[in-house]
């Protein structure tokens, strides 16, 4: 019998200045058969926009999570405050590249706990899930991954894995964005599809699709990235971050039966 892929797509940097762009995607993405996402939401972006302010936002988001859609906590304000930087390549990544959106890049242990506690007391308030994290821009270091796991959390999103603590795993899954400002991703989703649907060696992993609010503006970008998932659509099952892992832990039960 064929070994079932999966796939998911995530929705970045959900607040209530960009409902709009989000629900775009929803909406637009239906057709293909995409009807739940990972709702990476900001707590408090750059500190004067708390989601637990925005009722209707809130309203939204568990409407979306009662039809299948997951949340994610995706750090607290989405702005470097802490500015300073452990390696040359934090400060290339963190300053240069994600222009100082990499929140947690290289916060140590207290900073980083004292962020993820306030997002957590955030969430809650709106009676939304903190099981899982994804970092601003991708960027993490290891003191920030252990706060979140002292503090409760059962998972931690990276670019190219995820950390599951409930189960001690870390599965490899390679992200595809679109990134209009860097020439080289341009060909990306190409490079992607190659990857993740034509080699066995790499086609097994969780395929993970995400999309940002300004996405809706580069109409390439995004016609070949929905190009790309309505493959996905006929050689996946498409699942949420939390689906996935249960899959995942269903399978490891059964094989350490006797």
């Amino acid at each position: 019998m064929q070994k079932k892929n999966y796939f998911t797509v995530s929705i970045h940097d959900v607040d209530k200045n960009d409902i709009d762009a989000i629900k775009y995607f929803v909406e637009d993405l239906k057709p293909l058969g995409i009807t739940k996402f990972n709702l990476v939401t900001i707590p408090n972006e750059e500190k004067n926009n708390p989601i637990d302010k925005a009722p209707e936002l809130i309203k939204w988001l568990h409407e979306m999570e009662r039809n299948g859609s997951q949340i994610v906590v995706h750090g607290l304000y989405h702005k470097d405050y802490y500015g300073k930087y452990n390696t040359i390549w934090q400060k290339i990544v963190g300053k240069y590249i994600f222009h100082g959106y990499s929140e947690f890049i290289s916060l140590p242990y207290d900073l980083a706990y004292k962020y993820m506690k306030e997002s957590i007391k955030i969430f809650k308030k709106c009676n939304l899930p903190t099981d899982t994290f994804l970092p601003p821009a991708w960027g993490i270091s290891k003191d920030a991954i252990k706060a979140w796991k002292d503090l409760g959390g059962k998972r931690v999103i990276e670019f190219f894995a995820i950390n599951d603590f409930e189960n001690n795993k870390e599965f490899f899954s390679p992200t595809l964005g679109i990134e209009s400002q860097k020439l080289w991703l341009h060909y990306a989703w190409r490079i992607y599809d190659w990857f993740m649907f034509y080699f066995d060696k790499y086609s097994h992993h969780l395929a993970k699709f995400t999309l940002h609010p300004g996405d809706q503006k580069n109409l390439n970008g995004y016609k070949n990235m929905k190009k790309l998932m309505a493959k996905a659509i006929k050689k996946r099952e498409l699942v949420t971050i939390d689906e996935f892992i249960k899959i995942k832990k269903n399978k490891i039960s059964k094989c350490c039966r006797f």
